[in-house]
């Protein structure tokens, strides 16, 4: 039996006694009996409340009460596959892997070679070498219209062919998109300019003032000789009222058989420099030692072409003689020429056909 039901009882038993009393003072009996049922009435209060907390107790519920030095513990971590992907990224952050730099080129950049001030005459110091040499080529006009003028692009167009020219927007602006990584934006702190490329995958890249500074580079980025071509600029017949106009750049270059051949000039007319401009200069790499130097007023062409040991080239300009020119490769010397009615701006060559955009006319001749 439990304590509540022993109590209740007990209180019973009690009160059965204290009615059954007979006899005696019943007054007195009376004020005893409301004392003990009081104190009987308390305990059984207490009893009961006692026996609350026992019915707890019997509960199997007991309190935990914590030290001030114990903490409560965390559940543990749930172990679904989204509360490891968060856990994984509360990580310390990794530090990016440091960029890896380009591979080193199989040749280092030579040193700029500063170029002495050239002969601005015919000078033949000694023979470049070419490795093949054909015929002297002979041209037969078969072709002449005129043009637009302005329409360049529709004559490209037409003949299937273009110049292998990398220019930036502007002189002196940002690089082409389409710079190759070989070719860096600067150079000895001048900002690229343009770049040329030839059939024998060589680049030449002119950098600040004038294109006064060329790097060429082999088809695998390799430097092949670094020029500055400042000497380059004034004859010395420049008409001082005309120095202005009269600062001479490299035009075209090209490479072949370790020579830089390359046509220097101003756009202005020839009397400006006392007729010495327009020339075609070939420089041995990567020392940039001069081999010869051309006639003047041979080269102010837009390009000029290496044919088997030929160069066609070519001039003109307003009130000018007008002329296609083939120079011998080993030495310089003008072999032949041919009269324009313009003058010569783009040659271009597929098979047989030699291709000529002048001023205002378009030729096509036929090379024998």
């Amino acid at each position: 039996m439990s304590r509540v039901g022993l109590v209740t009882v007990g209180l019973s038993v009690v009160l059965s006694l204290a009615c059954d009393r007979g006899g005696g003072d019943k007054a007195e009996a009376s004020k005893d009996e409301a004392a003990k049922k009081d104190d009987f009435i308390k305990k059984a209060d207490d009893a009961k409340a006692e026996a609350k907390t026992d019915a707890k107790d019997d509960s199997g519920v007991t309190p935990v009460v914590l030290e001030k030095s114990q903490t409560l513990q965390h559940r543990p971590e749930p172990t679904d596959a989204k509360v490891e992907q968060k856990t994984g990224d509360a990580k310390a952050p990794v530090e990016p892997a440091p960029p890896v730099p380009p591979a080193p080129q199989s040749k280092p950049d030579p040193k700029v070679v500063t170029l002495s001030a050239p002969p601005f005459g015919y000078t033949l110091v000694r023979e470049a070498p070419v490795s093949s040499t054909g015929p002297q080529p002979k041209l037969k006009r078969t072709s002449a219209k005129r043009n637009a003028v302005t329409d360049v692009d529709a004559w490209f167009a037409s003949v299937g062919l273009s110049l292998p020219v990398i220019s930036s927007a502007r002189p002196g602006g940002p690089p082409s998109p389409s710079l190759p990584e070989t070719i860096p934006d600067e150079f000895l702190g001048e900002a690229f300019v343009t770049a040329l490329s030839d059939p024998g995958g060589h680049t030449i890249s002119f950098y600040g003032r004038g294109k006064h500074l060329a790097v060429v580079r082999d088809s695998k980025g390799d430097s092949l000789g670094a020029f500055d071509f400042t000497a380059f600029e004034h004859s010395p017949k420049d008409v001082p009222a005309d120095r202005g106009f009269t600062s001479q750049e490299p035009v075209w270059a090209q490479v072949s058989d370790g020579v830089l051949y390359v046509c220097t000039g101003h756009r202005t007319y020839a009397k400006s420099s006392g007729g010495l401009t327009a020339f075609v200069t070939a420089l041995e790499l990567p020392t940039g030692e001069l081999l010869w130097q051309s006639d003047p007023l041979v080269c102010n062409s837009r390009n000029f072409l290496l044919d088997d040991g030929w160069l066609i080239t070519g001039y003109g300009f307003t009130a000018e003689p007008d002329f296609i020119y083939v120079l011998d490769m080993k030495t310089g010397k003008t072999v032949s020429k041919q009269k324009l009615e313009s003058g010569p701006d783009v040659f271009l060559r597929k098979d047989d056909t030699l291709y000529v955009r002048t001023y205002n006319r378009d030729y096509e001749f036929t090379v024998r």
